[in-house]
């Protein structure tokens, strides 16, 4: 193979591999963006069934979430939850966050009983 047919077996490898390595690096940081998306999710529930075990042993929601014991399911961390935004008045709760999938307000809240 002389030098010329080097080259251009280099760039034909070239023009088929680097295609191929662009799409597998947006399919891997799709999918981590996708993984991220489901533990946020899976927080923000969490986050609810722990408030709402919160307020039926204490009568209210609590002013903060850092009482609360997390499992951190789906690959959370406190990280995720350190990016929730959280309200409460005792009676009615709301949790919010930016998703990282597509920017959009997840929310989880609740209002008890009584304030209905």
């Amino acid at each position: 193979m002389d030098k010329h047919e080097k080259i251009g077996c280099a760039l034909l490898t070239a023009a088929v591999l680097l295609p191929l390595a662009i799409w597998i690096g947006y399919e891997i940081a799709s999918a981590r963006r996708m993984a991220e998306y489901s533990a946020q999710r899976a927080l923000l529930v969490e986050a609810g069934r722990l408030l709402d075990e919160h307020y039926r042993q204490h009568g209210r929601y609590p002013d903060s979430l850092e009482g609360l014991k997390f499992t951190y399911p789906d690959g959370g961390d406190e990280e995720t939850l350190a990016g929730m935004r959280y309200e409460t008045d005792g009676a009615h709760f709301t949790i919010t966050a930016r998703s990282v999938w597509n920017g959009e307000e997840l929310r989880e809240e609740r209002q008890s009983e009584n304030a209905r």
